[in-house]
């Protein structure tokens, strides 16, 4: 991208953002670094090892969050929709799990 292209797609990001916290739906967001910065661990017998590098080979890696408290799934859908990744990538919808006392 070029740097205009960049801003630009800062610039909707922001938009984005605001129009977030103005719905009140805005809990979170995150931007991550790039995949290669990533390590995996696993523990097995009690012992711990770390990989350099991402938990799966993939064509796709996670980019970023954005943390909301939706109505609904279609509502979430609805804002992933609008977030300028959609448009060259994928966006995934995922429900957060809420631990309630007694269902575990």
């Amino acid at each position: 991208m070029s740097e205009a292209e960049q801003q630009a797609e800062e610039d909707e990001y922001a938009v984005l953002i605001r129009a977030m916290r103005e719905s009140n739906v805005f809990i979170a967001a995150c931007e991550m670094e790039h995949h290669d910065a990533a390590c995996t661990v696993h523990v097995r017998d009690g012992v711990r090892s770390v990989r350099d590098g991402p938990a799966v080979e993939a064509q796709e890696f996670l980019t970023g969050y954005f943390l909301i408290e939706a109505k609904s799934l279609d509502a979430a859908i609805d804002w992933a929709a609008k977030i300028p990744n959609a448009r060259s990538g994928s966006v995934e919808v995922r429900p957060v799990m809420i631990d309630q006392p007694g269902q575990r």
